[in-house]
């Protein structure tokens, strides 16, 4: 006797199923991208041995990696102008990625011709200023938002797609390259 499929209790409209599935691609790619860098870094670093280097890089974060590997480029100089421009795109949707990977997400609306979600980003941020007075003015303010579509996500896709075929030609470059 065949087994029979559970239906799934979760039921979303056609919408938001579409954003809530381009959202994961979205996190899926960052993920690709910041692995491939650890790759780079590794390459770049000339160690041939993947289980030390990623040992050692394991708990940098996507930061660390992009200057790292800014650092590396630069001392091994090999096709340094397209690594700096990688490095530059990776570092314009680094901006966004922690938003969208650890950010709380509205539910999706139909709005404009698109689709939208408010991410929430719950973070005390702290700013000073100096009062024509003289004095400091401290503030404080919890969490910040911003409304983001489905075509600007889809945009970051693609995004990113061009940043990891990028990184896998030059790590196939990287591959006959020897760095000692």
């Amino acid at each position: 006797m065949a087994k029979s499929k559970k239906k799934s209790s979760i039921t979303l409209e056609d919408h938001a199923r579409d954003f809530y599935c381009y959202l994961g691609l979205l996190s899926v790619r960052f993920a690709t991208m910041e692995n491939l860098l650890l790759h780079m870094v590794s390459k770049l670093s000339g160690n041939n041995d993947d289980i030390a280097a990623f040992t050692l890089l394991e708990n940098n974060n996507l930061h660390q990696n992009l200057e790292l590997a800014k650092k590396l480029n630069r001392l091994r100089n090999f096709h340094a102008d397209y690594i700096t421009r990688l490095l530059e795109k990776i570092a314009s949707v680094k901006k966004i990625r922690n938003s969208f990977i650890h950010g709380v997400w509205s539910s999706p609306v139909e709005k404009d011709n698109d689709i939208v979600a408010l991410c929430i980003v719950d973070r005390v941020q702290f700013s000073e200023e100096v009062h024509q007075s003289g004095k400091p003015i401290r503030t404080w303010q919890r969490g910040s938002y911003k409304e983001f579509g489905l075509d600007f996500i889809t945009e970051q896709i693609k995004v990113l797609d061009d940043v990891i075929f990028t990184q896998h030609t030059l790590l196939e470059k990287m591959q006959d390259h020897d760095f000692d």
